[in-house]
Protein backbone atom coordinates (compact mmCIF):
# COMPACT_ATOMS: atom_id res chain seq x y z
CA UNK A 1 0.00 0.00 0.00
CA UNK A 2 1.32 3.00 -0.95
CA UNK A 3 0.40 7.05 -1.17
CA UNK A 4 1.73 9.49 -3.32
CA UNK A 5 1.57 12.84 -5.32
CA UNK A 6 1.63 11.20 -8.89
CA UNK A 7 4.30 8.91 -9.80
CA UNK A 8 4.66 11.18 -13.07
CA UNK A 9 6.01 14.00 -10.95
CA UNK A 10 8.69 12.17 -9.53
CA UNK A 11 10.32 12.43 -13.60
CA UNK A 12 11.85 15.74 -13.37
CA UNK A 13 15.05 15.36 -11.03
CA UNK A 14 17.57 17.49 -12.40
CA UNK A 15 20.32 20.00 -11.28
CA UNK A 16 20.06 23.04 -9.34
CA UNK A 17 16.26 22.47 -8.93
CA UNK A 18 15.22 23.12 -12.83
CA UNK A 19 12.67 21.57 -15.04
CA UNK A 20 14.57 19.64 -17.66
CA UNK A 21 13.61 16.17 -18.22
CA UNK A 22 16.01 13.37 -17.46
CA UNK A 23 16.25 9.88 -18.22
CA UNK A 24 17.01 7.24 -16.12
CA UNK A 25 19.51 6.35 -18.25
CA UNK A 26 20.81 9.53 -18.46
CA UNK A 27 21.83 8.55 -14.71
CA UNK A 28 20.23 7.63 -10.98
CA UNK A 29 21.76 8.62 -7.76
CA UNK A 30 19.94 6.59 -5.10
CA UNK A 31 20.77 6.80 -1.08
CA UNK A 32 19.27 4.26 0.71
CA UNK A 33 18.70 6.22 4.31
CA UNK A 34 18.17 3.20 7.43
CA UNK A 35 17.26 3.30 10.51
CA UNK A 36 19.51 0.84 12.43
CA UNK A 37 18.41 1.34 16.27
CA UNK A 38 17.04 -1.20 18.17
CA UNK A 39 13.27 -1.53 17.37
CA UNK A 40 14.55 -2.26 13.75
CA UNK A 41 15.58 -5.56 15.11
CA UNK A 42 12.78 -8.12 13.66
CA UNK A 43 12.82 -6.40 10.39
CA UNK A 44 16.33 -5.43 9.52
CA UNK A 45 17.33 -8.30 8.05
CA UNK A 46 13.89 -8.16 5.66
CA UNK A 47 14.45 -4.89 5.18
CA UNK A 48 18.12 -6.36 3.66
CA UNK A 49 16.45 -7.96 1.26
CA UNK A 50 14.13 -5.79 0.22
CA UNK A 51 16.79 -2.99 -0.61
CA UNK A 52 18.35 -5.76 -2.31
CA UNK A 53 15.80 -6.31 -4.56
CA UNK A 54 15.21 -2.22 -5.02
CA UNK A 55 18.64 -2.21 -6.11
CA UNK A 56 18.35 -5.15 -8.48
CA UNK A 57 15.60 -2.28 -10.14
CA UNK A 58 17.77 0.48 -10.10
CA UNK A 59 20.19 -0.89 -12.09
CA UNK A 60 17.97 -2.64 -15.00
CA UNK A 61 16.62 1.07 -14.87
CA UNK A 62 19.45 2.83 -15.43
CA UNK A 63 21.13 1.10 -17.92
CA UNK A 64 23.90 0.66 -15.77
CA UNK A 65 24.37 3.85 -15.46
CA UNK A 66 23.72 4.39 -11.54
CA UNK A 67 25.64 5.39 -7.94
CA UNK A 68 24.02 3.94 -4.55
CA UNK A 69 24.80 5.21 -0.97
CA UNK A 70 24.12 3.94 1.71
CA UNK A 71 23.68 5.79 5.28
CA UNK A 72 22.63 5.08 8.58
CA UNK A 73 20.75 6.97 11.41
CA UNK A 74 21.22 5.34 15.58
CA UNK A 75 21.55 7.02 19.34
CA UNK A 76 22.05 6.35 22.56
CA UNK A 77 22.41 7.55 25.79
CA UNK A 78 26.00 6.23 27.53
CA UNK A 79 24.25 5.78 31.04
CA UNK A 80 22.06 2.74 29.41
CA UNK A 81 24.50 1.32 26.86
CA UNK A 82 28.60 2.09 27.07
CA UNK A 83 28.57 2.60 23.61
CA UNK A 84 26.74 2.01 20.41
CA UNK A 85 26.97 -1.66 19.46
CA UNK A 86 28.87 -1.08 16.32
CA UNK A 87 31.14 2.42 17.31
CA UNK A 88 34.26 -0.01 17.95
CA UNK A 89 34.04 -2.77 15.32
CA UNK A 90 36.74 -2.67 12.86
CA UNK A 91 34.20 -2.04 9.97
CA UNK A 92 32.68 1.98 11.98
CA UNK A 93 36.47 2.36 12.60
CA UNK A 94 38.28 1.60 9.48
CA UNK A 95 35.13 4.38 7.82
CA UNK A 96 36.59 7.59 6.81
CA UNK A 97 35.97 10.87 8.94
CA UNK A 98 33.78 12.32 6.49
CA UNK A 99 31.58 9.74 6.06
CA UNK A 100 30.42 9.29 9.92
CA UNK A 101 28.95 12.66 11.61
CA UNK A 102 27.88 12.25 15.59
CA UNK A 103 25.98 15.47 17.36
CA UNK A 104 26.35 14.87 21.12
CA UNK A 105 23.29 16.70 23.27
CA UNK A 106 22.47 17.07 26.42
CA UNK A 107 18.62 16.22 27.49
CA UNK A 108 17.22 18.64 29.71
CA UNK A 109 16.34 17.84 33.26
CA UNK A 110 18.57 15.25 33.43
CA UNK A 111 21.79 14.34 34.18
CA UNK A 112 22.80 12.18 31.00
CA UNK A 113 23.75 13.00 27.54
CA UNK A 114 22.92 11.50 24.40
CA UNK A 115 24.58 10.82 21.02
CA UNK A 116 23.29 10.27 17.89
CA UNK A 117 24.93 8.70 15.02
CA UNK A 118 24.85 9.05 10.85
CA UNK A 119 27.05 6.81 9.18
CA UNK A 120 27.79 6.73 5.45
CA UNK A 121 28.58 3.15 5.06
CA UNK A 122 28.53 2.71 1.18
CA UNK A 123 29.19 6.67 -0.79
CA UNK A 124 28.36 7.51 -4.55
CA UNK A 125 30.59 5.49 -6.70
CA UNK A 126 29.57 4.17 -10.48
CA UNK A 127 27.97 1.25 -10.86
CA UNK A 128 28.87 -0.09 -7.49
CA UNK A 129 26.54 -2.73 -6.79
CA UNK A 130 28.92 -4.98 -5.35
CA UNK A 131 30.74 -3.01 -3.14
CA UNK A 132 27.19 -1.73 -1.97
CA UNK A 133 25.95 -5.15 -1.41
CA UNK A 134 29.38 -6.01 0.34
CA UNK A 135 28.16 -2.92 2.84
CA UNK A 136 24.85 -3.89 2.93
CA UNK A 137 25.47 -7.89 4.05
CA UNK A 138 27.46 -6.51 6.91
CA UNK A 139 23.94 -5.36 8.77
CA UNK A 140 23.06 -7.04 11.60
CA UNK A 141 26.02 -9.18 11.61
CA UNK A 142 28.65 -9.88 14.26
CA UNK A 143 31.07 -7.49 12.00
CA UNK A 144 28.28 -4.75 12.29
CA UNK A 145 25.76 -5.55 15.19
CA UNK A 146 22.36 -3.48 15.36
CA UNK A 147 22.71 0.34 16.93
CA UNK A 148 20.68 1.10 20.03
CA UNK A 149 18.50 3.67 19.72
CA UNK A 150 16.81 5.70 22.89
CA UNK A 151 13.15 7.47 23.02
CA UNK A 152 10.84 6.25 20.53
CA UNK A 153 12.04 9.57 18.14
CA UNK A 154 15.01 8.95 15.50
CA UNK A 155 17.26 11.21 13.70
CA UNK A 156 16.23 10.15 10.21
CA UNK A 157 15.68 14.43 9.29
CA UNK A 158 19.13 14.67 10.68
CA UNK A 159 20.20 12.39 8.33
CA UNK A 160 18.28 13.51 5.64
CA UNK A 161 20.20 16.80 5.88
CA UNK A 162 23.47 15.23 6.23
CA UNK A 163 22.54 13.31 2.87
CA UNK A 164 21.31 16.26 0.75
CA UNK A 165 23.33 19.22 2.25
CA UNK A 166 26.62 18.01 3.17
CA UNK A 167 26.73 15.09 0.66
CA UNK A 168 27.69 12.45 3.34
CA UNK A 169 27.33 9.84 0.81
CA UNK A 170 29.16 11.98 -1.85
CA UNK A 171 27.31 15.01 -4.14
CA UNK A 172 24.53 14.27 -6.33
CA UNK A 173 25.40 14.57 -9.68
CA UNK A 174 23.56 17.10 -12.02
CA UNK A 175 21.02 16.15 -14.57
CA UNK A 176 20.05 12.46 -13.21
CA UNK A 177 17.15 10.85 -11.41
CA UNK A 178 17.83 11.87 -7.47
CA UNK A 179 16.56 9.42 -5.13
CA UNK A 180 16.61 9.26 -0.90
CA UNK A 181 14.75 6.09 0.05
CA UNK A 182 13.93 6.60 3.59
CA UNK A 183 13.14 3.10 5.78
CA UNK A 184 12.40 3.39 9.25
CA UNK A 185 9.35 2.66 11.64
CA UNK A 186 9.66 5.92 14.02
CA UNK A 187 8.89 9.89 13.74
CA UNK A 188 12.05 12.05 13.15
CA UNK A 189 13.29 13.47 16.10
CA UNK A 190 16.02 16.08 14.67
CA UNK A 191 19.13 16.89 17.04
CA UNK A 192 17.49 16.55 20.54
CA UNK A 193 15.58 13.15 20.77
CA UNK A 194 12.46 14.96 20.47
CA UNK A 195 9.25 15.18 18.02
CA UNK A 196 7.76 18.32 17.98
CA UNK A 197 6.68 21.75 16.35
CA UNK A 198 10.57 22.50 15.43
CA UNK A 199 10.99 19.10 13.80
CA UNK A 200 7.94 20.01 11.66
CA UNK A 201 9.49 23.66 10.51
CA UNK A 202 12.62 21.31 10.06
CA UNK A 203 11.02 19.68 7.13
CA UNK A 204 9.54 22.39 5.38
CA UNK A 205 13.57 23.65 5.38
CA UNK A 206 14.66 20.06 3.94
CA UNK A 207 11.63 19.96 1.72
CA UNK A 208 13.07 23.13 0.02
CA UNK A 209 16.45 21.60 0.13
CA UNK A 210 15.18 18.38 -1.82
CA UNK A 211 13.66 20.46 -4.00
CA UNK A 212 16.14 22.86 -5.16
CA UNK A 213 18.12 19.74 -5.76
CA UNK A 214 16.40 18.07 -7.72
CA UNK A 215 16.00 15.18 -4.90
CA UNK A 216 12.80 13.43 -4.03
CA UNK A 217 12.18 11.36 -1.00
CA UNK A 218 10.65 8.03 -1.08
CA UNK A 219 9.75 6.75 2.58
CA UNK A 220 9.25 3.05 3.32
CA UNK A 221 7.60 2.75 7.34
CA UNK A 222 6.13 -0.49 8.67
CA UNK A 223 2.33 0.53 9.29
CA UNK A 224 0.26 3.05 8.78
CA UNK A 225 0.79 4.81 11.96
CA UNK A 226 2.02 8.04 11.42
CA UNK A 227 5.48 9.28 11.15
CA UNK A 228 4.84 12.93 10.54
CA UNK A 229 6.82 14.98 9.35
CA UNK A 230 8.39 12.24 7.44
CA UNK A 231 5.40 11.75 5.26
CA UNK A 232 5.14 15.83 4.83
CA UNK A 233 8.82 15.62 3.17
CA UNK A 234 8.50 12.64 1.05
CA UNK A 235 4.93 14.48 -0.41
CA UNK A 236 6.05 17.75 -0.43
CA UNK A 237 9.29 16.42 -2.68
CA UNK A 238 6.35 14.85 -5.49
CA UNK A 239 7.94 11.53 -3.48
CA UNK A 240 5.73 8.62 -2.27
CA UNK A 241 4.59 7.40 1.13
CA UNK A 242 4.63 3.07 0.82
CA UNK A 243 3.13 1.85 4.96
CA UNK A 244 5.31 -1.33 4.27
CA UNK A 245 9.01 -2.28 3.88
CA UNK A 246 8.19 -4.74 1.63
CA UNK A 247 9.75 -3.35 -1.64
CA UNK A 248 7.04 -3.47 -4.64
CA UNK A 249 6.02 0.32 -3.81
CA UNK A 250 9.61 1.18 -4.42
CA UNK A 251 10.13 -0.72 -7.45
CA UNK A 252 7.34 0.62 -8.82
CA UNK A 253 7.59 4.16 -8.51
CA UNK A 254 11.22 3.63 -9.78
CA UNK A 255 9.70 1.95 -13.11
CA UNK A 256 7.50 4.61 -13.52
CA UNK A 257 9.88 7.28 -13.06
CA UNK A 258 12.10 5.64 -15.64
CA UNK A 259 9.24 4.43 -18.26
CA UNK A 260 7.67 8.48 -18.08
CA UNK A 261 9.82 10.15 -20.13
Amino acid sequence: MYIGLGLSLLKRSCCCGGTSDVTCADGMDIVFLVDYTGSMGSAIDSVKTSIANIVQAIVAESVSNYRLGLVLFDEYRPSSSPLAYYEETTTYVELPAGQKYTNLYDVEGTTSDRKQYITAMEVFSQNNESSFTDKLNLLNTDNFPLGYGQSFPEPSDMGLDRVVNFDLAGAFRNNVTKLVILITDAPASGNDDINNSTDTAFAQTLIADCNSKGVKVLLMKNNTDSKEPLETIALGTSGLVSTSFAPQAIITAIENVCTTV
